[in-house]
């Protein structure tokens, strides 16, 4: 079973099922820009205001026995616009021996905040990230900035639902902004990973390999049974094409 010590989830949203991918980790910390702005911007706009959100992770984490105890605002900068939860602000929840969950678990939710631009001057979310020892990364590649202040080596955990290139040349080739994600500062620098952990998003089975190239091979693994089981339910349905369906994954 692998085990992390804290596990830091950027651009987390509303997926806090993963928590119980990982039943020997007690501490969470998430991140999202939601419900202030959904695409990771760290201004207000109406059209990217996602006024549910909250009520919806409320509702999600009660599922999962988590309570909220306490929350700390760090901003004060929307205090004329009658939005609710604009401000960058951590909320806590935790879990006692919920079900599924093998331990009590403490989450640390950062709302409202984008990364990098919202943790230049909050020296709170860098301690608290300072303490974290992996990093996950699901449906989302965050911008590089806060891996200074984590202690190297660490842990990488990625998701088989998730992109992740071959290798640095294929990555920022048709976009050079990618060359400040997370994902390309690991590859230019593999000695501050620990480990690479591929999840397999539906199962929540893991498998921990040392070098990248082992990871991607068993993503690409993944994604080919993955094609395989569409392809298959694609025939029993009737001509592939004729649907016009989609294989789920670009091999």
């Amino acid at each position: 079973m692998n085990m992390f010590n804290k596990i830091l989830y950027l651009g987390a949203g509303l997926h806090t099922e993963i928590i119980n991918h990982f039943p020997n980790t007690s501490s969470f910390v998430f991140v999202d820009s939601r419900p202030k702005n959904e695409y990771g911007f760290d201004y207000y706009r109406r059209e990217f205001y996602r006024e549910h959100f909250i009520s919806e992770l409320y509702e999600k984490l009660h599922a999962q026995y988590f309570t909220k105890y306490d929350e700390v605002t760090f901003t004060d900068r929307y205090s004329e616009i009658n939005r609710d939860n604009l401000e960058s602000c951590c909320f806590y929840f935790y879990n006692k021996c919920g079900k599924n969950l093998r331990s009590e678990k403490n989450l640390k939710y950062f709302i409202s905040t984008s990364i990098p631009n919202d943790l230049y001057d909050n020296i709170y979310l860098q301690k608290e990230i300072e303490t974290c020892d992996t990093v996950l990364m699901s449906g989302h590649h965050s911008h590089k900035y806060f891996i200074q202040f984590m202690k190297k080596p660490i842990n990488v955990i990625m998701y088989g639902s998730t992109y992740f290139p071959k290798d640095l040349k294929s990555y920022i080739e048709n976009d050079k902004d990618d060359e400040n994600s997370i994902v390309a500062y690991m590859l230019k620098h593999p000695e501050i990973i620990k480990s690479y952990t591929f999840v397999n998003p539906d199962t929540g089975d893991s498998e921990k390999f040392e070098k990248y190239k082992d990871f991607y091979d068993c993503l690409q693994d993944y994604r080919k049974s993955e094609n395989k089981k569409e392809e298959k339910e694609c025939e029993c349905q009737g001509n592939r094409k004729k649907q016009g369906k989609k294989l789920r994954f670009n091999l």
